[in-house]
């Protein structure tokens, strides 16, 4: 089993051994084109090093430890993150620009270097978060999880760790490098047996191994102990080892959120208990579900920094989540069914309007008759032509006379039901959320203007 450290296990770094080398490390080049500058940060697989190009940009390289360079599966899975970050291509993700080996057999990627700290150091240093600002970040998480589980990947790896927060308040998430990557199982694929991921933020389908069942309700329940631990500072199952959380995480449901902060409010505790639902088909759907549970009641609640945030809507769906029963009709459909409801009203109004001018034309010659039969001829001669189809009545330049009034009055009715149809239907269609920024399908890659782009010579 392969395993990520708990943000305990991160508190206290990983080993001196690898903190050595790391810092050793600084100095030299890698690629024969990039300074390492700094120790950024130590993992349990690969070191982040702040660097500098030789045309005298900045960036964050990655090397994977030496150790694990020769090893086959590790090695490519590493490669991998690139390709798995730049199919999500959301601006909330950190740009991957270049990876690949040098001739001391080093195996690095380079990313944009971030200035700022992440959720984790944020609440070893600080304690627990704000709730408007864990709101704020789950919003932007999921953001960029709606857009990732509609191109096929899930990232598997959602923690605080993971978050991090520039210095201009941007949030980033970090670390594809165990994605599952739809349609390239190669690159991402797991061995039957192994779990890969932090325990603590396991689903319990990972936990349990039951990789069968990881889709994006694993990255959803990801979010919820997210979310979890920085409002309570606390992991959503108490424990002493890793081993220990893994079989808490696969066997027993998760605690309450109110249990531990019962003073948060009903909705947001709701929300995340909703989404750390052991059984996955009470979990949210899909991360867009979420996403509104969370901004719909932040905005009423006057939570505005959280609910300012604005989800990208995707004109994609991933095939396996469906939509919250909430959304709207298609306006199409919407338009066609007025349509035809108006055109059936105007049928029955057209229908009676036909009886009632039948019936008064066999009074009017009737009462003529009675009160001046030398007239009746020349009575009926000027109210039939004026006993006209509605539309007619509806255009002529001619003064209707007093009979044809009467019998019009029906039909003016009917013909004007279409009318009120057609200002009121586009009320009834869904009005596109206005998106906050570019959506990531049409923006423009991080490397496109970048014409410092890891020249090889």
């Amino acid at each position: 089993m392969e395993a990520r450290p708990t943000p305990a296990a991160d508190e206290g770094l990983i080993t001196n051994s690898y903190q050595h080398a790391a810092e050793a490390r600084v100095g030299s080049t890698v690629g024969g084109r990039l300074l390492l500058e700094s120790v950024i940060g130590v993992g349990g697989t690969a070191t982040v090093y702040a660097a500098r190009h030789r045309n005298g940009r900045a960036f964050a390289v990655k090397i994977l430890h030496p150790e694990y360079a020769h090893h086959p599966g590790i090695r490519q899975r590493f490669l991998a993150e690139g390709y798995a970050a730049n199919r999500v291509d959301h601006p909330d993700i950190v740009a991957v620009l270049d990876e690949g080996e040098d001739e001391t057999g080093t195996v690095f990627i380079v990313m944009e270097l971030l200035r700022g700290k992440s959720l984790l150091e944020l609440l070893i240093e600080r304690g627990t978060l704000p709730k408007e600002q864990v709101i704020s970040a789950a919003l932007r998480v999921l953001d960029v999880l709606a857009v990732a589980h509609d191109r096929g990947v899930v990232h598997r790896d959602i923690k605080p760790g993971n978050l991090f927060l520039t210095e201009d308040g941007a949030l980033k998430v970090l670390d594809f490098g165990i994605a599952r990557v739809e349609g390239n199982p190669g690159a991402f694929a797991t061995r039957p047996g192994t779990t890969l991921g932090t325990p603590a933020f396991m689903a319990p389908e990972l936990a349990a191994g039951r990789l069968d069942q990881l889709d994006a309700l694993t990255d959803v329940w990801a979010v919820g102990a997210t979310m979890f631990q920085l409002l309570t500072g606390e992991p959503v199952h108490p424990s002493q080892t890793d081993n220990e959380l893994l079989v808490l995480a696969a066997t027993r449901p998760a605690r309450s959120l109110a249990k531990v902060r019962p003073e948060l409010d009903p909705w947001l505790v709701a929300v995340v208990d909703r989404a750390l639902s052991f059984e996955r088909r009470k979990r949210w759907p899909n991360a867009r579900a979420m996403h509104a549970a969370l901004a719909d009641p932040a905005r009423r609640a006057g939570l505005s920094a959280a609910a300012a945030h604005t989800l990208l809507l995707s004109h994609e769906t991933a095939p396996e989540m469906e939509l919250p029963p909430s959304r709207p009709p298609p306006p199409g459909r919407l338009r066609s069914t007025l349509s035809w409801l108006a055109g059936l009203g105007l049928l029955v109004a057209g229908g009676a309007s036909v009886l009632v001018l039948q019936h008064r034309a066999v009074e009017a010659p009737a009462a003529s008759a009675t009160a001046a039969p030398s007239t009746s001829s020349a009575v009926m001669a000027s109210a039939a032509p004026r006993a006209m189809p509605t539309e007619q009545l509806g255009t002529s330049g001619a003064q209707p006379s007093v009979a044809a009034k009467v019998v019009a009055t029906p039909p003016l009715v009917a013909s004007a039901a279409p009318l009120p149809v057609d200002k009121r239907a586009p009320k009834s269609q869904a009005v596109p959320v206005k998106p906050a920024r570019p959506s990531p399908a049409s923006a423009v890659p991080a490397h496109a203007n970048n014409p410092l782009f890891f020249p090889t010579q």
